[in-house]
């Protein structure tokens, strides 16, 4: 195995979607890939500018905001299970504006109509319960609920 057929097969993965150093270095474990071959493959890539943590974590934090909305904890937390160091994931988070309370509100909004028969006190119990489950501070879900109702 050499330093080609290990760029040719990392080009062609980076060719469906960008990845992380991290998760690079997994798959090419994975396919029993040298060590010294893989920081050199590594090196390659950051040094061609087509993998960068930074770049990919801000992409990911914006399209799970459009797509999936979470609270920043869980965003922090997918993105270190991601392989983004705690530096990058922060400075990404900073840079990418995260309103939590809107995103409460379109949680429950989508939810709404599993609790709208309750009554008002079993409606909020649930509400709070289940933004709690999706990662929210106590704080967002009163501000968000407020907002709502």
């Amino acid at each position: 195995m050499d330093i080609k057929n290990v760029l040719s097969a990392l080009y062609r993965l980076l060719g469906r979607r960008p990845y992380t150093e991290h998760q690079l270095y997994e798959w090419m474990t994975r396919r029993e890939v040298p060590e010294d071959l893989q920081r050199e493959a590594v090196k390659k890539l950051i040094d061609m500018k087509l993998v960068n943590d930074y770049e990919y974590a801000c992409a990911f934090i914006r399209t799970r905001n459009l797509m999936k909305p979470r609270s920043i904890r869980v965003l922090r937390l997918e993105l270190r299970k991601k392989g983004i160091d705690k530096q990058t994931a922060e400075k990404a988070l900073q840079s990418v504006e995260v309103d939590e309370v809107m995103h409460a509100q379109r949680l429950i909004s989508s939810k709404d109509w599993r609790w709208k028969a309750l009554d008002k006190a079993e409606y909020k119990r649930k509400v709070f319960e289940y933004l709690m489950r999706q990662g929210f501070s106590g704080d967002t879900i009163k501000k968000a609920m407020n907002v709502d109702n």
